[in-house]
């Protein structure tokens, strides 16, 4: 049987944890304080931690991370009613990727998405399937083939980078 992780039991873990989030100290700091290896402080936060905030943290997060995604959307909604030049149809595929980190962001904050790497894969594939589907769905066929292009010409562009 597994030996239980002395990090995730250690009451101070998660306090020392969210000032290395927000910067007050360093990892190694933490380690140190913590009373453990760096390595070991390490893969603790890659394997166990999930973004573990005070409540009244993650209370307020949520709150500005849903005001965000609700301009996000206001902002679809109008290009959409714009005509469908370059212009629009990059400024849809830059808000569309904002509103799709946004739902990442209040998933991870909400503890809903946990830090395994395929699991938000996974989550992060659904998410983006539905939001090409209703982009897809709402644009006629001669902007859904511009789209199609310039997400394309971005992946070719990111993969040289």
């Amino acid at each position: 049987m597994p030996e239980e992780c002395s990090l995730c039991s250690d009451p101070r873990t998660p306090e020392v944890l969210y000032r290395v989030q927000k910067g007050e100290i360093t990892l190694q700091e933490a380690a140190r304080i913590l009373g453990v290896s760096y390595k070991m402080l390490w893969r603790h936060v890659r394997y166990h931690e999930q973004l573990k905030l005070p409540e009244t943290y993650a209370t307020d997060a949520l709150q500005v991370l849903g005001e965000i995604k609700q301009t996000l959307l206001d902002i679809l909604r109008a290009l959409k009613e714009r005509s469908y030049d370059h212009e629009t149809i990059r400024d849809i595929a830059v808000a569309a990727r904002e509103l799709r980190n946004t739902i990442l962001d209040i998933e991870k904050v909400s503890g809903r998405l946990r830090s395994a790497p395929l699991v938000q894969l996974q989550q992060i594939n659904i998410l983006y399937e539905e939001l090409v589907a209703f982009m897809a769905t709402e644009l006629c066929e001669e902007c859904r083939k511009k789209v199609l292009v310039k997400l394309k010409q971005r992946k070719k562009k990111e993969a040289y980078t």
